[in-house]
């Protein structure tokens, strides 16, 4: 089948739940203030959890949500748990980058590209994936907004902008979407309830949070807290931050931990590095 599994990914993933997650239990090393996860809601189904990234436009032909609802036995039988939804809201045309632009240049937040279908489907594709023992999260895109996103003519308050007052890109190489400044409290609020929106309009189980690094943590804590209000859910962080990890999510990335471990194959560290990187990340 095509593009049905990624190996390499899926094991990394593991791997980063396997040590990011602590169940909200904490040893003689760490005190409530500093645990793993200390300020977040236990999900027993979390533990061992294998998260498979769809990319729902290219996983068949049509892209579109029905097609790719026919292979979830397929991908249930591979022993997949989460289901990761790259982003699924409309792609801004507004400095686009190539024909079809990219998922992280999100012009709605609280909408479905039409190219995949209506929100009443992913609705049904959601409590199907439910009925079969899947969990659904999302990956959310909360540090910038395509150029044509109606928040830039209604909010142009709420985006970063240089010296002339000129909105720009977080990246000057990410030309195709603008920066969010969260110095803004309004901006702050209309994301969380956007959020709230996915969490209550189609029952997802968390979300794959894109950049975490480059919105504030203190965002991050209250979102967590306020989605986990309706629902317990999972948070990924796409970042390797400590801070991270005590009241917003549950996982990030190992970028470093992946590195080590190459190095460490390689014959060119040992395995003291790892507890070094372990003690840093404050995850033993």
């Amino acid at each position: 089948m095509k593009n049905l599994l990624k190996i390499s990914f899926i094991s990394c993933i593991a791997l980063l739940l396997s040590t990011g997650c602590s169940n909200n239990k904490t040893d003689d090393k760490q005190s409530d203030s500093t645990a793993v996860n200390a300020g977040l809601p236990d999900l027993p189904w979390l533990k061992n959890a294998v998260i498979y990234e769809v990319n729902l436009r290219q996983y068949s032909a049509s892209g579109k949500f029905k097609d790719f609802a026919t292979h979830l036995d397929s991908l249930k039988s591979l022993g997949v748990d989460i289901l990761w939804f790259m982003p699924l809201q409309p792609i801004g045309v507004k400095n686009r980058k190539g024909s079809l632009g990219s998922y992280y240049s999100i012009s709605d937040y609280r909408a479905i590209n039409p190219e995949f279908g209506t929100l009443d489907e992913f609705k049904d594709l959601v409590e199907t994936c439910h009925t079969k023992g899947f969990k659904v999260i999302l990956d959310w895109v909360g540090n910038h907004t395509s150029w044509d996103n109606k928040l830039i003519s209604e909010h142009p308050d709420w985006y970063t902008k240089d010296s002339t007052g000129k909105i720009i890109s977080p990246v000057a190489d990410w030309s195709d979407v603008a920066d969010l400044n969260y110095d803004n409290k309004e901006l702050r609020g209309y994301m969380l309830e956007s959020m709230k929106w996915w969490v209550n309009e189609c029952d997802l189980d968390g979300f794959r949070c894109d950049v975490a690094m480059m919105v504030p943590t203190d965002f991050w804590d209250e979102a967590t807290k306020e989605l986990s209000a309706i629902k317990p859910v999972f948070m990924l962080a796409e970042a390797e931050q400590p801070d991270h990890m005590k009241n917003a999510f549950h996982a990030c990335y190992g970028w470093e931990f992946h590195h080590i471990l190459k190095s460490i194959y390689k014959g060119e560290k040992n395995t003291d590095s790892l507890l070094r990187y372990f003690g840093k990340t404050n995850v033993l």
